[in-house]
């Protein structure tokens, strides 16, 4: 849950100026899985009758998101604006549009630090992280109003969020205020440290430092810290006017009064004596007398019974049987065991994985939380793109094996997988080609390439079995190069490719010629080489002997 800091600025200074913010946490565990949801709203030139505008369109929105418990917050939060859209249609068709251009409204909703959210108006919405400011909002696309029917609200923004992340709304006045005094940045700064909440509080200190000039302003901020653990909300009235706080009775007294009214004196019932009035006293006493004989005639049945059981157990069973009924014993207790055992390894091997399903989900949720400052900042979808690339190479040797994993673990690595592929995609603008068409095949009987290398335009075949290296353009013609070597090795230049053939001679190809071969030294005088792998870097060459591990 975030934690959640509310300043208000002179709300009473304009009459014809209201704003509030409303924050609501779940209450239950069908409004869990729709997490918090949180608004703000300001209303300029507002009339006598519009008083409570605001309070009757934000709890229009709160019941009907927490009311569609079923669906994702997402696909809540579109249906709640329809409804909203809906009710400020009906209000502007009975006659009333002096908030028509005059109203300014968020809407944002937060579960596990998924972020969707909208907006109308001229309220300002960043996402400060670690130093950085970023004015999400940009990414709403606001058209026009939509006369018929109504449509004021429209797009949702969505987004993943990361510990320690700020969202940050503010009123057109207070975010002038806000850049005039530089407080943005002063934000920016606590966000960079360690202990984020108490450095927020801080802030509230840096607020005070600037009441001077912050008395001269209306508007509100709301402030939002990401965090793990749930905070209780803070809610500050900034104004030109000492307010002194009325001792209150009710306030002192209320949770004394709770207590009283919840206690209920214990009800104790007192035996009956109707049972004893003159008459029944006979009657009692013949059924105690019935009760006690079926008792005793029960007590004699149990011990005949219990007779019988001892004569079973004592009986003498012969030999041979008793080994087999030893032996079918011990075996059963065997499988017994072995079953115990193997659930215990289960367990331990979920456990395994899941530790490590665990790190790739925190690592994809990093990579989700860069994506949502891609559109701004270029660096973030590199990091996003290399978080991904990461979370693959340590998926994939699961998912090879999770045929042998429990079901459940199998399941997540596939799901995992699965959302990793289609991030990687989108971010390296891959196309996938279902069906794909040759270009060219070769003749078994007059080539059979096992390796290739591309340059510049074309790309060169070649196979340590065979001598020559044959070249295919783009338009997909090919021929083959006649050079009386085996190639087992090639790498690019910036101006040619150099064809190794071994044990120890390297080829050069330049502007459609083969150079002569050239001879390496051999770099051990008295032992064996094997060059398994070769790269090129600044010019030299670099080669993996196999044979040495060098």
């Amino acid at each position: 849950m975030p934690q959640i800091f509310e300043f208000h600025f002179n709300p009473k200074a304009k009459e014809d100026l209201i704003f509030d913010s409303f924050c609501f946490e779940p209450k239950n565990i069908y409004e869990k899985r729709m997490g918090g949801l949180y608004m703000v709203g300001l209303l300029k030139n507002v009339l006598p009758q519009n008083i409570r505008f605001l309070d009757v369109l934000t709890q229009k929105i709160k019941e009907k998101y927490y009311k569609t418990v079923s669906s994702a917050p997402e696909k809540s939060l579109r249906d709640t604006l329809r409804i909203a859209n809906e009710h400020l249609e009906k209000i502007a068709k009975q006659g009333d549009v002096s908030w028509l251009g005059n109203l300014s409204f968020a809407v944002i909703s937060l579960k596990d630090f998924e972020l969707n959210f909208t907006k109308v108006g001229d309220l300002k919405i960043f996402l400060i992280r670690k130093g950085q400011i970023i004015d999400i909002d940009q990414k709403l696309k606001f058209d026009d109003i939509e006369p018929y029917p109504l449509k004021i609200f429209g797009n949702i923004v969505s987004g993943k969020l990361a510990e320690n992340d700020i969202i940050l709304v503010l009123s057109k006045e207070v975010y002038d205020a806000f850049l005039k005094e530089n407080l943005l940045n002063e934000i920016a700064r606590k966000s960079l440290s360690d202990l984020l909440p108490e450095g927020i509080k801080k802030f509230k200190d840096v607020l005070n430092d600037k009441k001077e000039q912050l008395t001269k302003i209306s508007g509100i901020c709301l402030l939002m810290v990401l965090s793990k653990e749930a905070a209780p909300k803070e809610k500050e009235t900034l104004s030109g006017k000492k307010v002194l706080k009325i001792f209150s009775f009710k306030e002192v007294f209320n949770p004394l009064v709770k207590i009283i009214k919840n206690f209920q004196i214990p009800k104790i019932q007192l035996p009956s004596f109707y049972l004893w009035k003159r008459g029944l006293r006979r009657e009692l006493s013949s059924l105690l007398n019935k009760l006690k004989t079926r008792a005793q005639n029960k007590v004699l049945c149990s011990v005949e019974h219990i007779k019988k059981l001892c004569a079973l157990i004592s009986y003498k069973f012969p030999d041979k049987l008793k080994r087999k009924v030893i032996l079918v014993l011990a075996l059963i207790l065997l499988l017994v065991i072995g079953f115990f055992i193997f659930e215990k390894r289960e367990e331990e091997k979920i456990k395994t994985y899941q530790i490590q399903i665990n790190q790739i989900q925190e690592k994809i949720s990093q990579a989700e939380s860069y994506l949502i400052l891609a559109e701004y900042n270029p660096q973030a979808k590199k990091n996003a793109n290399r978080l991904y690339k990461e979370v693959w190479d340590e998926i994939s040797p699961l998912v090879n094996v999770s045929s042998n994993l429990p079901s459940i673990v199998a399941t997540q690595l596939l799901d995992l997988k699965k959302a990793v592929s289609e991030n990687l995609e989108q971010l390296n603008k891959l196309v996938k080609i279902s069906e794909p068409e040759p270009i060219f095949e070769f003749k078994a009987k007059e080539f059979i390439p096992q390796k290739l290398i591309s340059f510049k335009d074309k790309i060169y075949f070649f196979t340590p079995y065979s001598e020559n290296i044959f070249e295919l353009n783009q338009e997909g013609k090919g021929e083959i190069m006649e050079i009386n070597k085996k190639i087992s090795l090639a790498v690019p230049l910036s101006s040619s490719i150099i064809f190794f053939s071994k044990p120890n001679q390297i080829v050069n190809f330049q502007d459609g010629k083969f150079s002569e071969p050239v001879s390496l030294e051999n770099p051990y005088p008295e032992g064996k080489f094997d060059f398994m792998s070769l790269v090129s870097y600044r010019s030299h060459l670099y080669f993996l002997d196999a044979e040495n591990n060098s």
